[in-house]
């Protein structure tokens, strides 16, 4: 089991403690990098020195030639000098670049090195030969450097993912809530261990996975509707429909904070909300989200506050008010849903307190309601 801590807004939200190591984790992307000298540009990283390849002796270039090389999105190659050998050697090397939805990027080369990791019996794991990117430049969102990770770990269906390198065919996570303290930890399951703990059968609900042809590492789910406070909210029915140029569904990302919805059904649901609770809303240009509520007045005059529901094919999850709206300042909470345009994305934050687990040899997923802290 790999520890997760949650130490800031923002694409990483929840970071791993991988031997010593602080790296954020992602199920909406496949790369595994950190970073690494010599540095073009490097951000802060809030622990621990920037991998310096030069130190470690299993450490190579991968060739452009690589067949891992090809399951990148952007590369291009380069003339290398090998570590180990003659002055005269170059070696043809495998250069990306690759690039997330908010625009932060890692720039460098595909790599191979060993890769250690801890096991349930305290005998670390070696795998050899582990394909990451060392990225010499690397850059964030403007809002934070990747939290001052040393990188991060892709957990997708591709080649290059972590779950993929290591042959697992589950995995599993829980969230924190983001109101609680840094200290308590989120745990992540790779492999046997990865099965949904402490939640009675009928607690636990499962929807197939099903494929994107155009996006195939994302994992999408099927989305029939969505309910708020028992009463289903009108959005066209094929909204969530995955279409032949790839656009349209919905995918799960645990790198991503808020839930991203089509502009149609964002806006339903924000009508939704309006109808139902009974209060002006709040100035909310400055959080940049866009349906907000004084929390005192809100708690007030709603003792129960609706129950917003995501009816995926055969679950329906069921969201508390906490995994709908986020705090934001002392005295405001916002609807921790944004627009979006071809696409829709199931964040973190809607995640929270449930215990997701991940079957690719299934394909499905089931998830919980959890307390992280306890598994």
């Amino acid at each position: 089991m790999l520890q997760a801590s949650q130490l800031t807004d923002g694409l990483c939200r929840y970071l791993i403690e991988v031997m010593a190591l602080w790296i954020c984790f992602f199920t909406g992307s496949d790369l595994v990098w950190r970073q690494c000298l010599p540095c073009d540009h490097c951000y802060e990283q809030a622990s621990g020195a920037v991998f310096d390849p030069s130190t470690s002796s299993t450490y190579e270039y991968a060739p452009c030639n690589d067949t891992l090389c090809s399951d990148l999105p952007e590369t291009h190659c380069v003339s290398k000098k090998p570590d180990n050998g003659d002055s005269n050697d170059r070696l043809s090397v495998c250069s990306y670049t690759y690039s997330y939805g908010d625009e932060s990027f890692t720039i460098g080369e595909l790599s191979y090195d060993t890769l250690t990791l801890p096991t349930p019996t305290d005998q670390p794991d070696s795998l050899i030969r582990f394909a990451f990117g060392c990225g010499h430049n690397n850059t964030g969102d403007g809002n934070n450097d990747f939290a001052g990770a040393e990188g991060v770990i892709g957990l997708g269906q591709g080649a290059l993912s972590l779950t993929s390198q290591l042959r697992a065919t589950k995995f599993s996570y829980c969230l924190q809530l983001i109101s609680d303290a840094a200290s308590v930890t989120s745990p992540l399951f790779i492999g046997a261990g990865a099965e949904l703990q402490s939640s009675p059968s009928d607690a636990v609900l499962r929807t197939p996975l099903v494929t994107n042809p155009v996006l195939p590492s994302l994992y999408y789910v099927n989305l029939n509707g969505i309910s708020l406070g028992g009463k289903a909210i009108d959005i066209p029915s094929d909204t969530f429909e995955i279409r032949e140029d790839g656009t349209g569904g919905i995918f799960l990302d645990c790198g991503t904070t808020i839930t991203f919805l089509e502009i149609q059904a964002y806006d339903a649901v924000l009508t939704a909300f309006k109808a139902l609770v009974p209060l002006l809303p709040v100035d909310s240009l400055e959080f940049g989200l866009e349906l907000c509520y004084n929390t005192t007045l809100r708690v007030a005059s709603m003792k129960n506050p609706p129950t917003l529901t995501f009816h995926f094919e055969g679950a329906d999850m069921e969201l508390p008010w906490r995994n709908s709206f986020v705090s934001v300042d002392e005295e405001v909470e916002c609807l921790a849903l944004g627009r979006s345009l071809g696409f829709s994305i199931f964040g973190n934050i809607q995640q929270q307190n449930f215990h997701i687990l991940y079957d690719l040899e299934a394909k499905q997923v089931s998830f919980a309601p959890a307390s992280c802290d306890a598994l």
